[in-house]
Parts: C-alpha cells; structure tokens; sequence
C-alpha cells in the first residue's frame, strides 16, 4: 500500500474522530439544554404558581377581613353582594352562629355544600383566620374567622373548570390537573403541589408539567450527518489525500473556528457557517446551523416565556394596586371609628410601596436603551412631590434611564422620612467624563456603625422594605457610575452620585452596544 493511500486512510479517520466527537458534544450539549430549560422552565412555572395561590388567598383574606367588619357594623349586606359581584374569587359568604346561618351566593352552589364547608373550616381558636382548600362535589379555596363570640365567617371561591382551563395556557403547561390522590409518574417534568386544608391535612394535589422530553430536529440532523460523514469519509478514503488540498483546510478551519465562537460565545444568532461546495463538510456545516437554529428557537421560545412572566408580573401588580386602592378605601370609610381601620391603612400604603419598589427591581433586570437626561429636570419633577425647602448648584446631562427618577426619589424619601430633614441641597459638578451630584440633607444624619451597610440589601433602621437605597446603588452599577454616603461635619447625610457624562461620542456608542 502506498504511503498516499495510508495517508489518505490515516487523514480520513483522523477527520472523522475529530467531527465524530465534536457532533457528539453538540448532541449533548442540545440535549442537555433542552433538558435544563424544561427542568428550569417547570421550577418557574412551579413557582408562579405558589404566587398566584398565595396572591388569591391574600385576596379572599382582605376581603373577608372586610366583610366581617361590615357584617358587625351593619346588617346590610348590599356593599358585600356588590362586591362579590365585581371579583370573580368571591363565590360565596358564610355567616354561622350557632344553628343561625346566613348565605350569599353567586353560584350554583347547594345549600348542603355551604353548610358542610362551612362547619369543616372552622379555625382552631376565636379571633383567628385561617385559609387553605376543601375538596367536596368540587374543590374550594376557602378562608374562616372565628369571632370572639363563636360566629364564623367563611369566604369561598369555587376553584372551577374555567380556572385549570385559563391558568394552563398562561403557564404554558401540558400538564395542569388536580388529583385527590398523589399520583404515580416517572416523568421527571411533572411536579405536584399539595394543596392543604384548613386546621391541617391535605384536600389534594395539583399536578403541573409536561407530557415528556422530546428529542429535537437538530440532534436527527446531526445523527443524520454523522452517518452521512462517516460512510462517505470511508466509501472515499483512497482519495483523502484531497482533503490536505487548500481549499478542504480552509473550510474545515472555518468550521473550526466557527465551533470556538460557539463555545465562547462570541457569535451573531444570525451567523451561520457558509464553508461552499457540495460534500461532507457542507453536510456538516448545514447540520451545525441546523443544531444552532434549534438553539436559537428555544433561547426565543425562553425569551417569549420571560416576556410573558414580566407581563404577568405587570399585570398582578396592576391587578394588585387597584385591589389595594379599594381595600384603602373601604378602611377610610370606617377610619374615623376603628383602630382596625388605621392598621388596614397603613398596612396598605406599605404594601403599595412594596409593589412599587418591585417595579423598579424589574426596570433595574430588564435591557433598555440609555439616554441623555437633564439633572435639573428630572430633580426639579422629583422634588414636586415633596414638601420641603431644596437647592439646586449646577447642572449637566447624564446617561440613564428613566429609573433615574426613582435614584432621586429614594435618597429624598430616605432624608425625610427617616432623617427628618425639612431642607435638601443638589450640588452638581463636572469631573471629567463623569458628573459628580452631592445630595446633602439637614436631618439627623447616618449612624457610624451602620454607615457601610446602608446600600446592602434588606437593611433597614425602621420598619420599612430596606430595599429603597439598595435599588438606588443597582441603578447607579447599571449607569456605569457609583454611589456612596457619609455624614455631613455639621449635620444631616450626604449621598456622593457619580454619573456618566452624556456626549455625543456617548451617544452613538450606547446606540451601538444595545444594537
């Protein structure tokens, strides 16, 4: 045999081991991903859908805490019937004292049922509320108080079909169903959530999931131009001494360096592998592409799923503030009387904060183009809000975002609220590429032991989020600037924010990163 043609068989198995191995990490590597993104898209979905059961029974909780005080302030029960009327959650209403019971319903659900839940989601002591789910001739979520003088309210929402028909689409599951008994499966995709009674046990399972772990177009494809390699490699191994021929290094080169992009990252999801020709190779290259459109679908296909949460997200809020607006104005009606009232209230304002503050961390996670923003404008709209003597020594533009009203905010509603101060000073320089803004308040300033912590997150010296400052250093890290804060020699505390000077050359260079 002569050495071109040991060559030639040397070179050709020598190819074929390289792309062998390398389609075989890409196989795995895109079984493994579309593995990963299930499990990870199932925890999420898991997870959305505890917040949505615990955001239901906070609601059935407001209300019903609602309604026990209009039933012992008045007999009239039209403000409650209107109310139930307006929320799709609010089934039904119980009232038992003793053998005295009084029902409110909006559904066609039997006197015997009410009855029956009422007397089995009785809370273990009085003056207490307890929620969780009851499975009868149907399932229900159901919230109980037990009042000083043994009369029990239950509040009800008759978790129907309509729920499991409108919730699967808007988790994306295949799998969405509940079940009396846990049930057996060996899917590793499908997990179960107990659904837990009140006074304890379990009423039943929801089961969520997907129907299995399908095997993608692009691993076929790359199966199929594995085998299609091979057999040609070998079929034609007497004439592979071609393969040492410029033109075959080069476009195997190309696939070679287009592969380390890929691992490194370093590629266009609209690049493709354009290597010419008509053979092996080009078979390779077009089954890459092929496992890279596949992995282009499912980064969309995530990227579609995270869209729809934030949406989701947005909309629970929505839904949040305006239910909260309403309880707010409910506890106003009976402020002047009740002390229980004041609490609804203030509880309320600070959960409407909360809600807020959630806001801004998605504005801070979320992708957005900067751009140029006014420092006197937007500190001039800020402080529109707030009752307090401030000055302003300077001026300049800046790259932010719109979260740059909420950076301001926070540092005012800190000086005051926490610091009592009455008067604010902005004193804004320019240094360099950067623009240096002093924030100083006149109040009682910040306690040394506690200086470094004040941006950390959950760190609070009262009883509020502790999250305002931290999300103002988040904002300040995603601008490319910094934050810090010291006391003032005379009194009060001064917050140092450091910005990126807007410019044209700025400009034109955001514009091309975000592209």
């Amino acid at each position: 045999m002569k050495f071109r043609t040991k060559t030639a068989f040397a070179v050709a198995g020598i190819i074929v081991a390289f792309y062998i191995v390398n389609l075989s990490i890409m196989t795995y590597l895109i079984f493994k991903t579309n593995q990963d993104y299930l499990s990870s898209l199932l925890d999420e979905r898991e997870s959305s859908f505890r917040e949505m059961i615990s955001d239901e029974i906070s609601e059935l909780r407001s209300y019903l805490k609602l309604f026990v005080l209009q039933t012992e302030m008045s007999d009239d029960f039209e403000r409650i019937k209107d109310a139930m009327e307006n929320n799709n959650h609010l089934d039904a209403f119980v009232i038992a004292n003793n053998s005295d019971i009084t029902m409110l319903s909006k559904k066609n659900i039997s006197e015997n049922e009410l009855t029956l839940l009422s007397k089995n989601t009785i809370p273990g002591k009085r003056e207490t509320m307890e929620c969780g789910f009851e499975k009868k001739e149907r399932l229900y979520m159901v919230c109980a108080y037990s009042s000083k003088n043994g009369t029990v309210y239950t509040l009800i929402d008759d978790v129907d079909g309509k729920f499991f028909e409108d919730t699967r689409p808007l988790l994306a599951l295949d799998i969405f169903y509940f079940s009396e008994k846990p049930p057996f499966n060996d899917n590793p995709l499908i997990s179960v959530i107990p659904a837990e009674k009140i006074g304890g046990g379990i009423a039943g399972y929801f089961v969520i999931g997907y129907e299995r772990l399908t095997t993608s177009t692009a691993i076929q494809n790359i199966e199929v131009g594995v085998l299609v390699f091979t057999l040609s490699a070998f079929l034609f191994s007497t004439i592979g001494y071609v393969l040492f021929q410029k033109d075959v290094l080069r476009r195997v080169y190309t696939i070679r360096d287009f592969m380390i992009r890929v691992k490194e990252h370093r590629f266009k999801s609209s690049e493709k592998i354009e290597v010419g020709g008509n053979d092996e190779i080009t078979e390779l290259a077009e089954s890459i592409n092929s496992a890279l459109n596949e992995l282009e679908k499912s980064r969309n296909d995530l990227e579609r799923t995270l869209e729809n949460l934030r949406v989701l997200n947005r909309v629970l809020r929505h839904d949040l503030l305006n239910d909260l607006t309403a309880i707010r104005g409910f506890a106003e009606m009976g402020s002047d009387e009740s002390e229980l009232c004041k609490r609804v209230i203030e509880r309320t304002d600070k959960a409407v904060r909360a809600i807020r503050m959630l806001r801004d961390v998605e504005n801070i996670i979320k992708d957005s183009d900067l751009e140029k923003f006014r420092l006197s404008e937007v500190i001039k709209e800020v402080m529109e809000t707030y009752d307090v003597e401030f000055e302003i020594d300077g001026d300049g533009d800046v790259i932010a975002d719109s979260g740059i009203y909420s950076i301001f905010d926070n540092i005012v509603s800190n000086a005051i609220k926490h610091g009592g101060s009455r008067k604010i000073r902005f004193e804004i320089k320019g240094e360099g590429d950067f623009i240096r803004v002093v924030v100083k308040d006149y109040g009682t300033g910040i306690p040394k032991e506690f200086a470094d912590n004040i941006f950390d997150e959950g760190f609070s010296l009262s009883d509020s989020t502790g999250i305002g400052l931290y999300i103002v250093k988040r904002f300040m890290e995603k601008y490319g600037g910094s934050v810090k804060a010291e006391n003032s020699e005379k009194e009060g505390a001064v917050f140092h924010l450091t910005f990126r000077k807007f410019t044209d050359g700025s400009q034109s260079q955001e514009t091309s990163s975000s592209e």
